[in-house]
């Protein structure tokens, strides 16, 4: 599961590669095919393409929520977008909006991932070249525009065609300069490239480029603040910069308002500065909001610190964005820092954030698995506690079922070994016992010889004992023939 907050609406990408989504759906961005607003997650219709054989299955891979427009990446490398095209963000080379998913036809190869930011959008191709349309703010796009919509003064200022970032004056898709990740914010862009090196464009007037200045970058410039350290994944926000690097350390630059940039302070900052507050763990996934930003832990952790105005970071502080509530060091939600919880994501959107937490239940109990039709109840027991609760008490039931199995067990084999050893007593006695009378015959028989008919002294009482002990001896066969089992007899 995969899943992306926007500036009001929210959409997740289950493992099924169905594509749901949720919230304010202006301009048709949750993709509907209306404005209509939806309360909870609803599967997103995306329409047959032309030339596309009925059975033909689109499976998204990933998906992206800009302010105003969303896009995604199918498991075949195509691209789709949707939302507000009054800018040419959604790159179908048009300046429209539009409600359903519709694929973009001018990526030139099979797509990778896609970033909607403010109003523009990044993609980056599977062959390393990164790509760019929408509005040209500051010169967030990183490239030169020749053809678009043009403001009062004649000046291109969008495109509506995706076209190639250029990278040090050479095209992105250079083995030099391949890009591996691109991150698209309020109104600049952050590329990250194969050998570990970070460049930006776009506005910088809080220092979110991170060349150690508040000016803006028409083309992307490399970040030398970072020379010798690999990044590999970084995050935008509308105006801050989050960087990840190969060894899980977290670098922060840009606006500090709120505390977002996670520094223990509400300062802008020029160059990407790690965060010290979190140099005890190893950062796997990071994401930046409006005002608020997270860091995911390789053991399930989650760390929040900006605005805690509308709730965003769970913290429980307030509500309604009074009273500057606000936490400047990264910290943990109570209902996620509990045992059992582990948290393999987050995304931060304009005043919301979400979590993608790991489910581990029996595969008989397991509620998600009819997720095509519960997908919101399934977000809602995420968000409530619900899910953690039945892990929690499914776990405990097998631990209460085993106990239960292994008394009985070990009562079966004590019971089993009781029978086994009075089996063993009563064959012994009924052993000594037939000894003793096949002795006792044998004397009985002196006593009387049948051919003479000569009685000793004490044959009566002899004969009569011997009748017993004959009667004695054919119970005892009897027994014995029966081979009895139970401890009963």
């Amino acid at each position: 599961m995969q899943i992306s907050c926007g500036g009001r609406h929210s959409a997740l990408v289950l493992s099924d590669g169905e594509l749901y989504a949720c919230g304010n759906n202006e301009y048709g961005k949750c993709g509907f095919g209306d404005t209509t607003a939806r309360t909870e997650p609803t599967p997103v219709p995306i329409p047959l393409q032309l030339g596309a054989p009925p059975s033909h299955v689109v499976r998204v891979a990933m998906v992206s929520c800009g302010r105003s427009h969303t896009g995604f990446v199918c498991t075949m490398g195509e691209l789709y977008t949707y939302g507000l095209g009054l800018y040419g963000q959604l790159g179908h080379q048009s300046l429209a909006n539009q409600l359903t998913p519709l694929r973009v036809e001018g990526v030139g190869g099979a797509a990778n991932s896609v970033s909607c930011g403010g109003l523009h959008t990044l993609v980056v191709r599977a062959d390393g070249r990164a790509l760019s349309c929408g509005f040209n703010d500051a010169g967030c796009l990183g490239r030169s525009l020749d053809t678009g919509k043009a403001d009062e003064g004649g000046a291109v200022q969008c495109s509506s065609r995706l076209d190639a970032v250029l990278v040090s004056r050479t095209a992105s898709s250079s083995d030099a300069f391949a890009v591996i990740s691109a991150a698209a914010g309020g109104a600049h862009s952050t590329l990250v490239l194969a050998d570990g090196s970070v460049y930006t464009c776009g506005r910088g007037e809080c220092g979110q480029l991170g060349h150690g200045s508040n000016e803006s970058e028409a083309q992307p410039r490399r970040i030398t603040a970072l020379k010798g350290i690999r990044v590999r994944r970084a995050a935008c926000g509308q105006a801050h910069t989050l960087l990840l690097t190969s060894a899980g350390v977290p670098y922060a630059c840009g606006g500090g308002s709120f505390g977002k940039l996670g520094l223990g302070g509400r300062a802008s900052v020029m160059v990407p500065t790690p965060l010290a507050h979190l140099s005890a763990h190893v950062i796997v996934q990071i994401s930046a909001g409006d005002a608020h930003s997270s860091f995911v832990s390789e053991t399930g952790k989650v760390f929040l610190c900006g605005d805690d105005g509308e709730g965003q970071l769970g913290l429980h502080r307030g509500s309604g964005g009074v009273g500057g509530l606000s936490t400047l060091l990264p910290q943990t939600p109570a209902k996620l820092d509990r045992e059992g919880v582990e948290v393999l994501g987050a995304s931060c959107g304009g005043l919301h954030t979400a979590f993608v937490l790991r489910a581990v239940v029996d595969a008989k109990e397991d509620y998600r698995e009819d997720q095509k039709d519960k997908a919101a109840a399934t977000i809602e027991a995420f968000f409530r506690g619900a899910h953690v609760r039945a892990v929690r008490e499914a776990k405990d039931k097998r631990q209460e079922k085993l106990k239960r199995r292994s008394a009985a067990s070990q009562a079966k084999a004590r019971r089993d070994l009781s029978v086994r050893v009075i089996q063993s007593q009563w064959r012994i006695a009924l052993r000594q016992r037939a000894a003793d009378r096949n002795a006792q015959l044998e004397r009985m028989r002196g006593l009387h010889d049948p051919i003479r008919d000569v009685v000793q002294p004490g044959w009566g009482r002899a004969k009569a004992q011997l009748d017993a002990a004959l009667v004695g001896a054919a119970i005892s066969q009897a027994v014995e023939g029966a081979n009895k089992t139970k401890a009963s007899w």
